[in-house]
C-alpha cells in the first residue's frame, strides 16, 4: 500500500507540474493579445493530493471603466465623424467658396451694379454671384441629407453587429455556468466573453451583472435589458418616419427624445445624437438663409389687386421645420 500510495503522489505532482507549464505556455502565447488575461496556476495539496486551480488576473473594476471608456469614445467618434463631413460645406469664411464668403460677393455685386446700372458686365456679375450662393447653400442641404442617410445606414449595420454579438454572448455564457457548474477551467472562457463584451460596448453603451452560477446578464446604459437569460432582440427601421425611425430593444424604443430609458453612449447613440442633433439644426439654419433671400428678393406685382408678391431674384421652397428635407434656393437666372 505504500508504495502506491507513493507513485499515486508522484502521479498527482506531475499531472500539477504538467498543468502549471501549461499556463505558463498559454500566457507566453497569449501576451500580444489585448483580449487575453493572465492566468495563474495555484498549487493546492493535501492528503496526498495534488491539485492546480487555474484563475485570471482580472480586476473587474478597470473592465468595467474600460467598458465605459469604449462607448464613449465610439460615441464621439461617430459624432466627429459626420461634424467633418458638414464643416466642409461651411468651410473658412475667408474661403472664396464659403457660403459667408459667395453672400459677400454677392452683396459686393448688388452694390456695385447699383452705382452703375447700365453696365451689363456688372448686372452680369451680380447674377453669376446669386447663382454661386444658390448652389452653394443647395450643395449643403444636400450634404446634410447624406450625412443623416449615412447615420441610418451606420446605426442599421451596428443593431446587426448588437444582435450578433448578442448570440455570440449567449453561446459564450452558457459555456461559463456548465464549465463553473462542472468545475473546469473555464479562464478562456471568460476570455472571450470579455472580448465579445468590449466589442458590444462600442456599439452601445452597456452595463453587466454578475450572477451566482457565473453566468452575466447585460443592460443597456439607459436600463434596457439587452441579455437576461437570453438574448433581446434589437431592431431599427430607417424607412419609418421620425421619430419612428427609433432603435428598439423588445419593441422598446431605446434612442429618441421621447424615449424613457435613451442610449447615452456607443456608436448607435453618437449616430442618433448625430442625426437628430447637428445635422438637423444645421438644415434649419440652411432653411432659413434660403427663406430670407427668397423674401428679401421677392417683387410686387402692381397690376394685380391687390398687389401679389412674386418670386424675384431666387425661387424655391424652404422646407424649414423639417427634420429630413432641408430646402433649396436657386437663382431665377440659372434655370
Amino acid at each position: 500500500m505504500g508504495l502506491q500510495i507513493a507513485l499515486s503522489t508522484a502521479r498527482n505532482a506531475l499531472l500539477a507540474t504538467s498543468t502549471q507549464i501549461a499556463v505558463a505556455s498559454r500566457n507566453v502565447a497569449g501576451a500580444g493579445d489585448a483580449g487575453y488575461a493572465r492566468k495563474i496556476a495555484t498549487l493546492v495539496t493535501g492528503n496526498g493530493t495534488a491539485q492546480v486551480i487555474v484563475t485570471r488576473a482580472g480586476d473587474a473594476a478597470l473592465f468595467t471603466r474600460k467598458l465605459a471608456a469604449t462607448s464613449d469614445e465610439a460615441a464621439s467618434a461617430a459624432r466627429l465623424d459626420g461634424l467633418k463631413n458638414l464643416s466642409q460645406t461651411v468651410g473658412d469664411t475667408g474661403d472664396a467658396t464659403s457660403p459667408a464668403a459667395r453672400l459677400g460677393a454677392l452683396n459686393a455685386a448688388l452694390q456695385a451694379a447699383a452705382n452703375q446700372p447700365a453696365s451689363s458686365d456688372l448686372a452680369r456679375t451680380a447674377v453669376e454671384a446669386a447663382r454661386a450662393l444658390a448652389e452653394s447653400l443647395n450643395d449643403a442641404a444636400a450634404a446634410v441629407k447624406a450625412v443623416r442617410a449615412d447615420a441610418d445606414a451606420a446605426i442599421k449595420q451596428s443593431v446587426s453587429t448588437v444582435n450578433d454579438l448578442l448570440a455570440q454572448f449567449d453561446a459564450v455564457n452558457f459555456a461559463v455556468v456548465t464549465g463553473t457548474a462542472n468545475g473546469r477551467d473555464i479562464t478562456d472562457s471568460l476570455d472571450d466573453r470579455d472580448r465579445i463584451l468590449t466589442k458590444l460596448a462600442a456599439e452601445i453603451g452597456i452595463t453587466t451583472l454578475t450572477r451566482p452560477d457565473g453566468g452575466m446578464a447585460i443592460y443597456t446604459d439607459g436600463g434596457a435589458a439587452l441579455y437576461e437569460r437570453g438574448a433581446r432582440t434589437v431592431a431599427f427601421d430607417p424607412n419609418a418616419a421620425p421619430p419612428g425611425n427609433a432603435v428598439t430593444v423588445d419593441g422598446v424604443a431605446v434612442t429618441g427624445a421621447t424615449t424613457a430609458m435613451p442610449l447615452h453612449s456607443g456608436r448607435i447613440a453618437g449616430l442618433t445624437a448625430l442625426r437628430d442633433g447637428p445635422a438637423v439644426e444645421y438644415g434649419r439654419q440652411l432653411d432659413a438663409i434660403a427663406s430670407a433671400l427668397v423674401a428679401a428678393f421677392a417683387e410686387t406685382d402692381p397690376t394685380t389687386t391687390p398687389a401679389s408678391t412674386v418670386p424675384g431674384l431666387f425661387t424655391g421652397a424652404s422646407a424649414a421645420g423639417s427634420a429630413s428635407r432641408p430646402g433649396s434656393t436657386r437663382s431665377r437666372a440659372a434655370r
